[in-house]
């Protein structure tokens, strides 16, 4: 009897010790059987193919791309390093689902079983296998692909535009065949879903239409994410390296497109059918698109208002999902706490208002002027330990590789512009250009002034800033000045020529060709005392100030 009993009890208390194992330790547990077996080389050797049958063979060789699979998800949420590395796997793919589950020797007597075993043993079963699974090993192939050029795209010590141009293009084209071959033919058909809900429900024949379906809502599920975890690699700046304009303005037009059609797919498949047979993955992969979502919404009321309602019905769906799991919870948690920090850094880009002229070239609505919140290496928790180290720039200063103190000092004069509209006296800045008392001003005319001298200085300022701008790196910190002295300089020469008694006659209306940045209103409150001279700077002095 004891001897009856021990055996039982061994068995449980191994069963509840396996339970208490962490999911880190079962799955490094896991990953060492991998290397230690090599099963990822299973169909290399042919003494593996002498021991075991094609049966055998297509079990394991399904049992190591369920690995696969499990092990690249964790390459696009958390930028975990694989297991196996592709170029080593020599696996061939699964073959025939159709006749893998219903096909072979059937011993149950269950009436529908043995009329679809009857169907999978006959030589017309192609017709019933849809290639789902080897299907699915592709997606986790490309996804895999598409995480590690994210991941690594902007962490390399040298960038070569040409060879990142290049594979950026093959992802593309990937992601194009990608979506022709498998995506669209057919694509989900959600009346289908409702109508074999509805009539076939807990049978087989349900399964097997309903398995297809959802096989196919994963492949335009991740779709969209593989789309968007691209196209958002380009939107990532990294100081020194160009990204031209109209590609940033591209790859926001295509993330708004695919997370709408994302949002809309996942929520009309949860009207008709049940969230008990779905899978956490393809719900948790419109994570991406909201993100999307939160930055379009900050552009205009009615851009606010659309996705304001995709946002709510992806929570809908993400609290009913909370039903079966607890990611959904978190990741609305989690998107609470990006949208309190998009929010943030727009109120403190605000202080840098006039800066927002230069972001419009970037942008893809007149309200368009700050910078946009993306993953800055693909994966969303790349660095757990640092919130915004896994994010792209959103500081609209460090967006245009411009330095604080220079972003500061223009500010100063908006703010001083503003105080003294208001006749409110401006508040200091501790910053050190702000604190000077020799910073250029607009002139105002003044008959006193020696014209001549006056337009001769500052037009010769204004020819050598001019040729300094045009040498000058574009969106760099020397481009911006030189702009702003330029546009000083061209007020200060108006001023001169206004002033001049030859030209103070009726009508007369000065014609110039300004830059396209104004900063015509940057003016100083200027005492009576001081108006005297104020057509004439020192440069030297000015150029030692700003760059020391």
């Amino acid at each position: 009897m004891n001897s009856e009993q021990n055996p039982k009890k061994e068995k449980l208390e191994n069963k509840a010790n396996l339970e208490s194992l962490s999911d880190e330790t079962l799955f490094k547990m896991v990953v060492s059987s991998v290397r230690i077996s090599r099963i990822y080389q299973l169909d290399l050797s042919k003494i593996t193919k002498l021991k075991y049958s094609e049966e055998e063979l297509e079990f394991r060789r399904r049992v190591f791309w369920t690995f696969y699979a499990f092990d690249k998800s964790g390459m696009s949420f958390s930028g975990s390093i694989p297991t196996v590395q592709d170029r080593d796997i020599v696996v061939n793919l699964p073959e025939n689902d159709f006749w893998w589950r219903y096909g072979g020797e059937c011993k149950v007597e269950h009436p529908e079983i043995i009329f679809w075993n009857h169907i999978a043993n006959s030589e017309n079963n192609e017709r019933f296998s849809k290639g789902d699974t080897r299907n699915y090993v592709k997606m986790r192939t490309l996804s895999g692909e598409i995480s590690v050029f994210a991941k690594r795209r902007w962490l390399k010590k040298v960038y070569n535009p040409d060879d990142d141009n290049c594979l950026l293009v093959k992802l593309i084209d990937k992601l194009e065949k990608f979506e022709d071959t498998i995506v669209k033919k057919p694509p989900v058909d959600f009346d289908l879903i409702k109508e074999a809900y509805s009539e076939y429900k807990d049978t087989i024949r349900f399964t097997m239409d309903i398995e297809h379906i959802l096989y196919k809502n994963i492949f335009t599920q991740f779709h969209s994410f593989m789309k968007t975890t691209l196209y958002q690699t380009e939107m990532v700046r990294v100081e020194g390296i160009h990204m031209h304009p109209g590609r940033i303005v591209s790859a926001k037009n295509v993330l708004v497109d695919t997370a709408k059609k994302q949002i809309d797919s996942i929520y009309e498949l949860s009207k008709v059918l049940p969230l008990e047979y779905w899978e956490n993955s393809t719900a948790i992969k419109g994570l991406m698109s909201a993100i999307t979502c939160l930055n379009y919404m900050n552009i205009s009321p009615k851009n606010s208002l659309e996705m304001s309602k995709k946002l709510e019905h992806l929570k809908e769906v993400y609290h009913k999902l909370s039903s079966y799991s607890e990611i959904p919870i978190i990741f609305l948690m989690y998107l609470d706490r990006l949208s309190t920090f998009i929010y943030e850094s727009h109120k403190k880009n605000e202080n840098n208002i006039l800066l927002f002229e230069n972001m419009k070239k970037y942008s893809i609505d007149e309200s368009d002027v700050h910078p946009w919140l993306v993953p800055k290496y693909g994966a969303l928790f790349f660095l757990t330990c640092c919130f915004q180290e896994s994010f792209s720039v959103m500081k609209i200063a460090d967006y245009l590789y411009i330095k604080d103190t220079f972003a500061t000092f223009v500010n100063q004069h908006l703010k001083a512009e503003s105080s003294i509209n208001a006749n409110v006296k401006p508040i200091g800045n501790p910053n050190t250009f702000a604190k000077s008392a020799t910073l250029p001003v607009v002139p105002s005319s003044s008959t006193k002034n020696n014209n001549g001298s006056s337009y001769k200085t500052n037009y010769d300022q204004y020819v050598k800033y001019s040729k300094l701008l045009e040498e000058s790196i574009p969106n760099s910190s020397q481009n911006y000045f030189y702009l702003y002295m330029v546009d000083i300089l061209s007020s200060a020469i108006v001023q001169d020529i206004v002033s001049n008694p030859v030209n103070n006659q009726t009508n007369f209306e000065p014609q110039f060709i300004f830059p396209t940045i104004n900063f015509d209103n940057l003016n100083n409150e200027i005492d009576e005392e001081d108006q005297k001279n104020t057509t004439e700077y020192d440069w030297a002095e000015l150029d030692k100030m700003f760059w020391s």
